[in-house]
């Protein structure tokens, strides 16, 4: 099945159930089943993004292959709307060495609750400076 580019503008928060399989954001989004991948393990780098999923039960580690939460959803799209202008690789780095403390914190659960509050759509993600 070929995937074709969603306008990423006219993703909705509200449209997601409260946890989200990774197979549906793809459909959603309309990206390969890949593409969600490789963002998920990129937001790996940040900290919320991180434990939002539950913990194995050996060695404390990320469970990744749970569903995702809203949350967790906004981060893959933010990472998306971000890669569409930066490279992900430069966005992996920078996420991966927090060099840029401010950057890492428009993905924050914070900001995250912060800008969605009132309204269950994408609107909130503002990444422009």
């Amino acid at each position: 099945m070929p995937y074709t580019k969603m306008d990423l503008s006219k993703f909705k928060l509200d449209k997601l159930e409260e946890f989200t399989s990774k197979s549906s954001l793809q459909q959603i989004l309309q990206v390969s089943s890949a593409t969600i991948h490789s963002y998920a393990n990129v937001a790996l780098f940040i900290p919320d993004f991180e434990s939002d999923y539950p913990s194995m039960i050996k060695g404390g580690a990320p469970d990744t292959s749970a569903y995702l939460t809203r949350y967790q959803c906004w981060v893959i799209y933010g990472l998306m709307l971000t890669c569409n202008r930066l490279k992900i690789s430069k966005v992996s780095e920078a996420l991966r060495t927090n060099i840029d403390p401010e950057f890492t914190s428009k993905f924050s659960k914070e900001s995250f609750l912060a800008r969605n509050k009132n309204n269950g759509n994408s609107q909130g993600l503002r990444l422009a400076a």
